[in-house]
């Protein structure tokens, strides 16, 4: 799967996690630490669907803004684990 589809799969997901944002899905850039809706347990699920989806496993030190903030660093997280 190349970058663009995982952006794209990934912002659909977050819509289904977060249906508050189903109207305006996340781009790749959006910071969804600024997001009210966007909570703890949404990224707990998100690293769920991560490791059942992708078959990855996010270790704790790898949970940090500079991997998980936005939907294109989570791309870019996913293809590295890959």
């Amino acid at each position: 799967m190349d970058r663009e589809s995982l952006v794209e799969e990934i912002a659909r997901h977050i819509t289904v996690v977060v249906p508050a944002l189903a109207e305006a899905p996340p781009g790749p850039g959006t910071n969804l630490l600024e997001i009210p809706d966007f909570d703890s347990m949404a990224m707990l699920e998100l690293l769920v669907w991560f490791q059942g989806n992708y078959g990855i496993d996010v270790p704790d030190g790898e949970v940090s803004p500079e991997n998980l903030s936005t939907v294109g660093r989570m791309a870019d997280f996913v293809l590295r684990q890959r």
